[in-house]
C-alpha cells in the first residue's frame, strides 16, 4: 500500500538523519574549536577547512530534515483521508487515473527532452540561458508554465526563433496541458460516479469521523495493549507453575 510505503520512506528517512546527526557530533572541530584558533596564524587555514566541512553537513541535514518533514505530512495526509470519503477523493483520483498518468509522463518527458534538445543545438550558442541542456530544460519547462521568451529565441535565431516558439507553444501548452487535465477530470468522474452510487445503494455506509477515530484508537491502541497485556500474563502464570 502506498501508506506502508510512506511509512517505510519516512523511516529510512529518519535512520538517515540520525546518522548524520550522529556524524556531526563526532567530528572532531565540535570538540576542539576554539575562537583563539582563528587567530592563530598556524591554525587559521585548518580551523576554516573544518568550519566549512561542517557547515556543509550541517547543510546536508537540513536537506534531509526537510525531506522527513515533506514525507511526514503526505503520511498525516493517508491517515486523515480514511476519515471521510471526500477527504481522500484526491488519492483515489489518482489512482484511477494511475496507468494513463504514467503513459501521459513518458510521452511528456520523450517530447520535452526532444524540444529541449533542438532548442540547446538551435539557440544555445546565441541565448546563454540555454547554453547548457540543465538550462534549456528549465527555460523549456518555464514556457509551458507561462513565462514567454520570444525576444530572447527571436535574437538568437529570426528564423527558427519564432517557428519554436509557437510551435512549442501550441503543442504543449494547448494540447499536452489539456490532456493533463482530462485524464484527471475523467478519473473524477469515475470515482465520483462510484461513490454516488455507494450512498445511494446505502452500501458502504459512511461512519461519523469521531466514531472512526474511536474504532481506530480501539483496534490499534487498545487492541496492541491487550495482547501485550495477554502474552505478559501467559508468560507471568508459566513462572509461577515453576514454582
Amino acid at each position: 500500500k502506498a501508506a506502508s510505503f510512506v511509512d517505510f520512506l519516512s523511516l529510512g528517512i529518519c535512520a538517515v538523519a540520525l546518522a548524520s546527526f550522529a556524524y556531526l557530533q563526532v567530528m572532531p572541530i565540535m570538540d576542539k574549536f576554539t575562537f583563539s584558533s582563528l587567530t592563530d596564524l598556524e591554525t587559521r587555514q585548518e580551523t576554516y577547512v573544518a568550519l566549512e566541512d561542517i557547515a556543509s553537513a550541517f547543510e546536508d541535514q537540513g536537506y534531509i530534515v526537510g525531506i522527513n518533514l515533506l514525507v511526514v505530512f503526505v503520511r498525516a495526509l493517508f491517515l486523515v483521508a480514511p476519515l471521510q470519503q471526500n477527504m481522500g477523493i484526491i488519492f483515489k483520483v489518482v489512482d484511477v487515473a494511475g496507468n494513463n498518468l504514467a503513459a501521459f509522463v513518458a510521452m511528456f518527458l520523450v517530447c520535452q527532452t526532444s524540444f529541449v534538445i533542438m532548442a540547446y543545438f538551435t539557440f544555445g550558442a546565441g541565448f546563454e540561458e540555454m547554453s547548457t541542456p540543465q538550462m534549456a530544460f528549465y527555460r523549456c519547462f518555464s514556457m509551458m508554465t507561462g513565462k514567454p521568451i520570444y525576444d530572447e529565441l527571436y535574437k538568437a535565431d529570426q528564423i527558427m526563433g519564432p517557428l519554436f516558439y509557437f510551435v512549442y507553444y501550441i503543442f504543449f501548452y494547448l494540447i499536452m496541458v489539456n490532456m493533463f487535465v482530462s485524464i484527471l477530470l475523467n478519473a473524477y468522474d469515475v470515482v465520483d460516479f462510484e461513490l454516488m452510487n455507494k450512498r445511494g445503494t446505502g452500501k458502504d455506509k459512511e461512519k461519523n469521523s469521531i466514531t472512526k477515530i474511536t474504532e481506530e484508537f480501539r483496534q490499534d491502541i487498545l487492541g496492541r495493549f491487550w495482547r501485550c497485556f495477554g502474552a505478559c500474563s501467559g508468560i507471568f502464570s508459566m513462572c509461577l507453575r515453576m514454582f
